[in-house]
């Protein structure tokens, strides 16, 4: 059985991808899942699961703004504070 985490975990990693999509050129607007065995499909709107997950609006362009922000500025300044393993 799978926990909620786990499942949350997944959402969250798919939709990184979309996020990487800054300037939206490859129009990642839906996520779903498609179980072959059982002939099941289940697309979700990006925009409504973001919300879902979050339990609010959110402004999706706005946040593949800032997601752009962390990977490109934030992180790098990060880890080129970080010492060196030994």
């Amino acid at each position: 059985m799978q926990r909620n985490s786990d499942i949350r975990a997944r959402e969250l990693g798919h939709r990184h991808y979309a996020l990487m999509d800054y300037s939206d050129t490859y129009k990642l607007h839906t996520v779903a899942i498609y179980a072959v065995r059982f002939g099941f499909f289940s697309p979700w709107p990006i925009a409504d699961l973001t919300e879902q997950l979050a339990g609010r609006p959110v402004d999706f362009p706005a946040l593949r703004q800032e997601f752009a922000q962390v990977l490109r500025v934030k992180l790098p300044a990060y880890w080129a504070l970080q010492k060196p393993l030994a």
